[in-house]
Formats: structure tokens, sequence, C-alpha cells
């Protein structure tokens, strides 16, 4: 709460600072103007603890050369493409500009099957990871500064800060087939998170008809949702379901299998943390997050309204 309010007051300055120079100019006789601007573009984000886990799995994958193998764990793709619309408001060079994002998906799915045979008969173990994030619709705060090149051309810069809010689902459905016994289970969570960070940008305005004008923006986003809360459901052998509430974290659970010792990143709720382990050792519970930080290139068109 305490960060929240100071994201708040962070941002009530910076509203400060864009409209009493306004009020100023306004007062000097510059009146303000109004456009709309609406853009399409493409971006990625970073990610993080969600990959990070994916990664890991795939690394113990690779590393098991004695077993027979299929597939493979791959992470969760950060490239997404979107909309905006935004409202400006400008005073000569100065514009303030108030966007609402369009959400965004991104989502895969892949899967390992691994295989080897012992004086017991045949054991397959197969795994199916099925992740996904969504943003809810980000909303942008910026400043923007046009300085003319040539004739109908300007440069714009910009910064400002956003208010960012994602959902991130992860399901795990895994069988194992051995040679006596076959097991079988999903493990199943949800979680969202909301978050405030500053962007940056440059790009060219260049008028192509009275009143309207091309957009071209590439911007660099900082923004990261700390903490994650939601629900889980583990589910085993579909006789036995289990439900948790709480906030994500990850640790690090090291295990000796197949004559050797493998590294995973855990990402489970809080009170799903084991608190004996049998066969392995545990690192401390880390808060797990969300990172939205990347680029961003746009297209758009700011029509003059008034």
């Amino acid at each position: 709460m305490v960060k929240q309010l100071r994201s708040i007051c962070a941002l009530a300055v910076f509203l400060g600072l864009c409209v009493f120079p306004g009020v100023a100019a306004g007062k000097n006789g510059v009146k303000p103007s109004f456009s709309l601007v609406i853009r399409q573009g493409f971006g990625s984000i970073g990610v993080g603890d969600l990959n990070d886990a994916l990664q890991m799995q795939a690394a113990y994958y690779q590393s098991l050369a004695a077993s027979e193998s299929t597939g493979g764990i791959s992470g969760l793709d950060r490239a997404y493409s979107g909309a905006e619309a935004e409202l400006r408001m400008s005073l000569g060079r100065l514009s303030l500009g108030l966007a609402l994002t369009a959400p965004a998906r991104m989502s895969g799915s892949s899967d390992a099957t691994l295989s080897w045979t012992d004086t017991d008969g045949t054991t397959t173990m197969r795994e199916i990871w099925s992740p996904e994030i969504r943003t809810d619709r980000p909303v942008q705060l910026t400043l923007y500064y046009s300085q003319p090149i040539i004739s109908r051309i300007k440069a714009v810069a910009s910064a400002g800060i956003g208010y960012y809010r994602a959902e991130m689902r992860l399901r795990q459905v895994w069988e194992y087939d051995y040679p006596s016994i076959t097991d079988f289970g999903d493990y199943y969570f949800d979680v969202r998170g909301h978050g405030f960070g500053p962007h940056f940008g440059l790009g060219l305005e260049c008028e192509i008809a009275k009143g309207v004008s091309l957009i071209l923006e590439g911007q660099w986003r900082l923004a990261k949702i700390k903490t994650l809360t939601g629900t889980s459901t583990d589910t085993y052998a579909a006789t036995s379901s289990r439900s948790y509430e709480g906030s994500l974290i990850y640790y690090y659970y090291a295990a000796n299998e197949f004559g050797g010792e493998y590294d995973y990143q855990v990402l489970c709720l809080r009170p799903e943390y084991p608190d004996v382990v049998i066969g392995g050792r545990v690192s401390s519970p880390y808060k797990a997050g969300l990172d939205l930080s990347g680029f961003s290139f746009k297209v758009g068109i700011k029509i003059n309204l008034f």
C-alpha cells in the first residue's frame, strides 16, 4: 500500500508539472488544442520468472542424454501486437496525452516425452506446459515535446508513466507410465497483479493533410509487477484435488535423478511451499513477479479535433 501511495503521489506531481505550465501558457495567449491519436504496432515484454522456470525445465530434459526424448519445453513468446487510442492536449511544442491500450495476450503450449528401458521394463514420462499472459488495458500518461526539422515533419520526444494490470496462468499436465503403474495429473494457477512504470519514446510526426498527421513512434517501457496473487488447483489421478489461495512464489529444487543432480525452478502459491523435503534440497521462497518492460514500435494517425 505504501508503494502504491508513493506511485500515486509521483503521478500527481507529474500532472502538476504538466498542467501548471499549460495554464500559465494559456494566460499568455497560447490556446490549447486537442487531437485524437490512434496507433497500431508490435512490441515485446521481459516476462521474467515464468520463462526462467520453463527454460530450466527445458534444460533438465536436454540434460537427460541417456533417455530417448521427443519434443521439448519452450518459454513463452515475448512478442505481442496491439492498438491504442490517445487524447492529447497541445500547448505550442508541449503536449499531454492520455492513452488507453487494448488488451494483449501471449500464450503457447509445449511438451516433452522421455522414455527408457531397464530390467523392469519401459518407462515413459510426458509433460505438457501451457503458459499464458494477458494485459488488461494499460493506461499511459505522456508528456511530448516536438521540434520541427523540415517542412511538415517534426521530431518528437516523450516521457511519462503508465499503470499496468496483468494476469498470468500456467497449466502443467503430466503422465508417468511405469512398467507396473501409471500416474497422471495436472497443476494450474491463475494469478493477477498491477503496478506503475515509466516510459520514454522518440518518434516522427509528418503532416499529410490539413489537421491530419502520420505518427511513427518507438517506446521503451520499464514496468514490473512485483506481487501476483490468485488461486491454484492440484489434481492427482483425477481422484484427489487440492486448491490454494495466496501470492505466487518460486524456489529452487535440487534432486538426484538418473545418476545426476538436477535443478528446477518451481512456481507455485505461497501455501504450497514444502515445509518438509524428502530426497532433495530446496532454497528459500522468493516472490515471483511479471516483467512487462520492453520496447514497442507503433504507427498511427493524429487527427486534430478543435
